[in-house]
């Protein structure tokens, strides 16, 4: 049952982001929308308590590629400008892993034309923002998330300006990742 809520909740979620992007003005918008919808609702679904566990229990839930790696390698496989600020934006999410990795590696990928998207970014507002989003997916799915999970979701500000700090350093330096490692 928990299985069938959380599918249902994951496309319901993408699509009401789907259905608010028509509101953008291009289709790389949209996309773009679409790619962020995806990365949060994936963070949501894994640091919720009820739904952590659900790949041990039924392989069918996680077969596939992951939602929020492939929102990511759309956002960062474009060349423009909304791109390349959507991609400096996910550090909004609180990202970790591989997920973080990848990110990493698509900034750095694009090295100094990511500089300007970074010095440009608003911590507090990210990070508010973040929340704005997180809560409107919760409070539209009360029964499916607790509201405990926007910590481990958004990230902070303190966190924003680290990741910022350290990016801007590697950018600086010329610092690629190997193709091979992701």
């Amino acid at each position: 049952m928990r299985l069938t809520t959380l599918v249902i909740l994951s496309f319901f979620a993408s699509t009401s982001i789907a259905n608010s992007a028509s509101n953008f003005d291009s289709r790389e918008d949209r996309e773009i929308a679409m790619a962020e919808s995806a990365i949060l609702t994936s963070l949501m679904i894994v640091s919720n308590p009820a739904s952590q566990y659900l790949c041990s229990k039924n392989a069918y839930v996680c077969l596939g590629p992951d939602k929020s790696e492939l929102g990511l390698a759309l956002i960062a496989g474009k060349n423009s400008m909304q791109s390349g600020k959507a991609l400096a934006n996910i550090m909004r999410y609180k990202l970790d892993g591989a997920l973080s990795e990848d990110f990493s590696c698509y900034v750095l990928g694009k090295g100094k034309s990511m500089k300007a998207y970074l010095l440009k970014l608003n911590p507090e507002e990210m990070e508010k923002n973040c929340n704005i989003e997180a809560l409107r997916i919760l409070k539209k799915h009360q029964d499916l998330f607790d509201r405990s999970i926007l910590p481990e979701v958004c990230s902070d500000q303190n966190e924003i300006k680290e990741r910022v700090q350290d990016l801007l350093i590697s950018i600086r330096k010329s610092i690629k990742c190997n193709p091979e490692d992701f």
